[in-house]
């Protein structure tokens, strides 16, 4: 088994199985719009702001654009929250990196108050060291400024070698592969696991029962 020091996790898709909640926000926020229309910009992990763009039928200042995200997310946190769930076998995996020495953050594009409440409500937050989410000057994934700007300076002797990156979609994967980290991509979450596959996580995997098994046996790298 590699030894991982850092471990980052996603958390949409990832960790937590949030599509209902996200969904339904959406298309609170804008009647009538079509699954299918949400599904095919969380499939490529796109961020709030450009998904918002996207199912939007018109052009938006910067302002209308902050705006809208501010009422989705208080939409999101004031009601649809209650749609989500940890994923199963979530916490097992995260206590095993942590007993076998990693330090475990999640690494989302998602504001902080949603995942600093979810810590909370789920009691997890003895599990992470760190909580990163969408912060204001910081490109968020898959560009590797986060890294960069956060990570790298908190943790300075931790070469990108010994960190793995989980994720669900090709954002985390592009993510991880910007910073030099191993990555693994669980089939579970929003991805295009085709896309994915090519291109060649460290790790491939349904959920996370089997990662925890293929780490633990030494398991095949894709």
């Amino acid at each position: 088994m590699k030894t991982y020091k850092l471990v980052t996790f996603d958390f949409d898709g990832t960790l937590c199985d949030t599509a209902p909640a996200i969904i339904s926000t959406l298309q609170q926020l804008f009647p009538g719009t079509e699954q299918t229309q949400i599904d095919a910009q969380l499939s490529v992990g796109t961020p709030l702001k450009s998904v918002i763009a996207q199912l939007h039928q018109h052009p938006l200042s910067a302002a209308e654009l902050d705006a809208l995200c501010h009422q989705y997310r208080a939409l999101y946190n004031q009601e649809h929250h209650r749609l989500q769930v940890p994923f199963p076998h979530a916490r097992d995996t995260i206590m095993a990196f942590r007993q076998a020495g990693a330090q475990c953050l999640i690494v989302s594009n998602k504001g902080e108050a949603a995942l600093n409440a979810f810590v909370q409500q789920y009691a997890f937050t003895s599990l992470f060291d760190d909580v990163i989410g969408e912060r204001v000057g910081i490109a968020g994934k898959p560009q590797p400024d986060v890294y960069e700007q956060v990570i790298r300076p908190a943790y300075p002797d931790i070469k990108p070698e010994h960190i793995l990156h989980i994720g669900d979609t090709t954002a985390d994967l592009a993510f991880a592969h910007a910073i030099g980290a191993d990555s693994a991509y669980l089939t579970h979450g929003f991805g295009d696991d085709e896309a994915a596959l090519a291109m060649q996580p460290t790790w491939y995997c349904s959920h996370f029962e089997a990662l925890t098994q293929q780490l633990a046996l030494g398991g095949q790298h894709v």
